[in-house]
């Protein structure tokens, strides 16, 4: 199994260096997030491998969807 090396403050260090049930669950915590964000983006990966579109377009749907959030919400409110 790899190991991957991660920062964090002082403070969390001393905790986590001092207490082996802590250390354990620290290390479970970051294992599980990895592999979910890793699955994350390799999904992501497959699904767009075969995209035609560039940056402008993806840019004009955010702001297509934004906008339509956004009038979904104003109607909402002032019903």
């Amino acid at each position: 199994m790899a190991r991957v090396v991660i920062e964090v403050s002082e403070e969390l260090a001393t905790l986590i260096e001092q207490d082996p049930l802590l250390r354990l669950a620290a290390a479970e915590a970051v294992k599980k997030e990895v592999t979910e964000y890793l699955l994350t983006v390799i999904a992501l990966d497959k699904l767009t491998e075969n995209s035609k579109l560039d940056d402008s377009d993806a840019l004009e749907i955010g702001r297509l969807v934004k906008r339509a959030v956004r009038e979904k919400w104003d109607a909402e409110g002032s019903g």
